[in-house]
Protein backbone atom coordinates (compact mmCIF):
# COMPACT_ATOMS: atom_id res chain seq x y z
CA UNK A 1 0.00 0.00 0.00
CA UNK A 2 1.49 3.22 -0.91
CA UNK A 3 2.71 5.78 1.54
CA UNK A 4 0.17 8.80 2.51
CA UNK A 5 2.76 11.45 2.02
CA UNK A 6 3.82 9.62 -1.53
CA UNK A 7 7.94 10.05 -0.55
CA UNK A 8 7.40 13.10 0.44
CA UNK A 9 9.18 14.16 3.51
CA UNK A 10 8.02 17.23 5.49
CA UNK A 11 10.95 19.53 5.81
CA UNK A 12 12.00 22.51 8.06
CA UNK A 13 13.89 24.94 6.40
CA UNK A 14 17.34 25.85 6.80
CA UNK A 15 17.11 29.67 7.38
CA UNK A 16 15.62 31.47 10.76
CA UNK A 17 13.73 34.91 10.59
CA UNK A 18 15.23 37.53 12.41
CA UNK A 19 13.06 40.32 13.48
CA UNK A 20 14.61 43.32 13.05
CA UNK A 21 12.74 46.79 13.78
CA UNK A 22 9.80 46.40 11.76
CA UNK A 23 11.08 43.60 9.38
CA UNK A 24 11.81 40.14 9.63
CA UNK A 25 15.48 39.56 7.97
CA UNK A 26 16.52 36.07 6.70
CA UNK A 27 19.33 34.52 8.40
CA UNK A 28 22.41 33.82 6.55
CA UNK A 29 21.61 36.42 4.07
CA UNK A 30 21.20 39.99 5.44
CA UNK A 31 22.70 40.73 9.58
CA UNK A 32 20.73 43.49 11.47
CA UNK A 33 23.95 45.35 10.97
CA UNK A 34 23.93 45.08 7.24
CA UNK A 35 20.42 46.67 7.04
CA UNK A 36 21.01 49.46 9.78
CA UNK A 37 24.34 50.24 7.56
CA UNK A 38 21.56 50.79 4.24
CA UNK A 39 19.41 52.77 6.20
CA UNK A 40 22.24 55.12 7.03
CA UNK A 41 23.34 55.81 3.72
CA UNK A 42 24.45 59.07 2.35
CA UNK A 43 22.71 59.83 -1.04
CA UNK A 44 24.98 61.87 -3.10
CA UNK A 45 24.42 64.18 -5.78
CA UNK A 46 26.91 61.78 -7.85
CA UNK A 47 25.30 58.50 -7.38
CA UNK A 48 23.40 56.69 -10.08
CA UNK A 49 20.59 54.41 -9.38
CA UNK A 50 20.33 51.86 -12.33
CA UNK A 51 16.39 49.90 -11.78
CA UNK A 52 14.83 48.00 -14.37
CA UNK A 53 11.54 45.93 -14.56
CA UNK A 54 11.18 42.36 -12.89
CA UNK A 55 12.53 39.72 -15.03
CA UNK A 56 13.87 42.14 -17.68
CA UNK A 57 17.12 40.29 -17.62
CA UNK A 58 20.72 41.37 -16.71
CA UNK A 59 21.80 42.52 -20.41
CA UNK A 60 19.18 44.94 -20.64
CA UNK A 61 20.39 46.51 -17.70
CA UNK A 62 24.08 45.71 -18.83
CA UNK A 63 23.77 47.72 -22.37
CA UNK A 64 22.92 50.75 -20.74
CA UNK A 65 25.42 50.88 -18.14
CA UNK A 66 28.27 50.02 -20.68
CA UNK A 67 27.30 53.77 -21.53
CA UNK A 68 27.93 55.70 -18.60
CA UNK A 69 31.28 57.13 -17.83
CA UNK A 70 32.86 56.33 -14.24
Amino acid sequence: MADSTDGCEAQTPEYKLIPHRDYYLISGIHSPEAVDRIQNWEIRDSDIFVITYPKSGQPSSDQPCQHCQF
